[in-house]
């Protein structure tokens, strides 16, 4: 009778895991496209509360985006496509739930084939039915701490890495 508790408990738990996790890489692709798309109303939208705020709003947290985006258009770097890899380890901790996500960005610098791969911290406050996102080529563990302090203190950041040229 324990086992059998036992497994119903374990396959609870994962039913729920599963549950938490299942909008996560919709919503992620969503972000990753809306990037690409330069669809900057999206990218806020699913862009994690406190990088916003921390930014100054919606409003400004936009023109930033504009402003990078014309930076990138001056250098001849032009976004072609992405994709988001596998889910990372969740941590939980009171409501708060969060993942780190490989992400995938085919990048088109000045005529030459490039590839970014980085990751997205995933956040979720109403228990894995929407998502927020922050895109980790723009941070390092430590900032990231500071402008979100709900970070799980477990959850490991990668080191983002340059731009790799593709062999053709």
């Amino acid at each position: 009778m324990a086992r059998f508790c036992s497994f119903i408990t374990l396959l609870l738990l994962s039913l729920s895991a599963i549950a938490q996790t299942q909008n996560i890489i919709p919503q992620a692709e969503e972000y990753v496209n809306a990037m690409i798309n330069k669809d900057f109303n999206v990218v806020v939208e699913l862009t994690h509360p406190e990088i916003i705020k921390s930014g100054g709003g919606i409003g400004l947290a936009i023109q930033d985006l504009e402003k990078e985006q014309a930076m990138l258009d001056d250098q001849e770097i032009i976004y072609q496509s992405g994709s988001v890899g596998k889910l990372g380890e969740i941590k939980q901790s009171e409501n708060v739930i969060q993942t780190i996500l490989p992400i995938h960005i085919d990048v088109l610098v000045k005529g030459s084939e490039y590839v970014s791969n980085s990751h997205l911290l995933a956040t979720s406050f109403d228990n894995g039915l929407s998502w927020s996102f922050v895109n980790m080529e723009k941070f390092d563990a430590n900032s990231l701490r500071e402008f979100i302090p709900t970070l799980h203190p477990d959850l490991v950041i990668p080191l983002s890495l340059p731009y790799q040229r593709k062999d053709k």
